[in-house]
């Protein structure tokens, strides 16, 4: 442990999953994206992560819930060139700010 909070870059990717019943009975589920009234393409934020020392690694923080505390934070132009070279952030790209969820509920 260094001493200091860590957080992970987290991308969510929204879609809505929809099962429709063809001829037959069978069942088709596909996963839609921008349906009305649903977020669309990716949200990103900073989530706490926490050491596992049996794995000996860091990953999200799951023994609480978090949500956005209302703070937000930079991202560094080096993090968002080494996340858009391992092939994430699409078309839209890395944010620049992204918000912190570090509330508890």
């Amino acid at each position: 442990m260094i001493g200091v909070p860590l957080y992970a870059l987290v991308s969510v990717e929204w879609a809505t999953e929809v099962t429709a019943v063809e001829l037959g009975g069978r069942t088709r589920t596909v996963f839609a994206t921008g349906w009305l009234g649903t977020p669309h393409a990716a949200t990103w934020y900073l989530h706490p992560v926490a050491h596992h020392v049996d794995l000996g690694l860091y990953a999200l923080d799951t023994d609480a819930r978090y949500a956005a505390s209302g703070r937000d934070a930079q991202v560094p132009a080096q993090v968002r060139e080494v996340v858009r070279s391992w092939g994430f952030g699409g078309a839209g790209g890395v944010p620049a700010r992204v918000a912190v969820h570090n509330f508890v509920l």
